[in-house]
């Protein structure tokens, strides 16, 4: 993989430091069990992720979740995703992040989905943008997890010799530069879990050059819409 890695960083390179930065206990605990029962539970899941874009990789497990870009044919709505849990999540970013830039930011998160996987599942490096102005926050969701022997660490790496390993601590976050290459690892031999974090991917823009209240609030209408036109097209039945 090391090879693989080298030729990746050969085409772009964007250094872990100021660009990596762990956050530990992300929620209240009750708030971080809810995150975890709503999405062993959930019916949402599909079996078609990979770390890269039409690649031929094995697939792990992705739930679409919402965001500002409409992933799926589908209207979804979820104001626990796309209001509460960004509300808490944008706090922890623009924090780390208002310095940075030389304007006022907002955050609008640009796709919300979480990702599951099981042993043999794992990832491959990528980068989830080229856009500089794109940050990931990625939370880990399971309620337990035994470390390091269920492995299911989150590497980025600047070089071959330069590699970051954030052990998967239940109720941590990263937030991460897209640019960075980094891969999320499967559960060892010794673990039966579904490894599952939470991703923001949240896009920087200048302040209120984009209404996102204004969007979720007009995504709220359609979704209640889309759900009475389908209880009337069951009664017609």
């Amino acid at each position: 993989m090391s090879s693989k890695l080298e030729n990746l960083l050969l085409k772009s390179k964007t250094p872990i430091k100021n660009n990596v930065y762990l956050i530990s206990n992300v929620f209240p605990i009750e708030t971080h069990k809810k995150i975890y029962n709503d999405l062993m539970n959930s019916e949402n899941w599909g079996l078609l992720q990979t770390s890269n874009i039409d690649s031929q990789e094995s697939k792990f497990w992705i739930n679409s979740l919402g965001g500002y870009k409409k992933k799926t044919k589908y209207i979804q709505y979820s104001k626990f995703y796309e209001y509460d849990l960004y509300n808490r999540i944008v706090q922890y970013a623009y924090e780390v992040l208002k310095n940075k830039y030389e304007y006022d930011i907002d955050l609008i998160p640009i796709e919300i989905y979480a990702n599951g996987q099981s042993k043999g599942q794992s990832g491959n490096w990528h980068q989830d943008s080229t856009n500089e102005n794109l940050w990931t926050f990625l939370y880990y969701v399971n309620t337990d997890w035994t470390n390091p022997h269920w492995g299911g660490y989150t590497h980025f790496a600047d070089s071959v010799e330069n590699i970051l390993s954030n052990s998967f601590k239940p109720n941590n976050g990263v937030l991460f530069n897209g640019t960075v290459w980094h891969y999320g690892e499967d559960p060892s031999i010794y673990s039966n879990k579904l490894r599952i974090t939470l991703a923001y991917k949240l896009l920087i823009v200048k302040k209120n050059e984009i209404n996102y209240l204004d969007f979720i609030k007009k995504k709220s209408y359609q979704y209640k819409n889309h759900l009475q036109n389908r209880i009337q097209d069951i009664e017609y039945i």
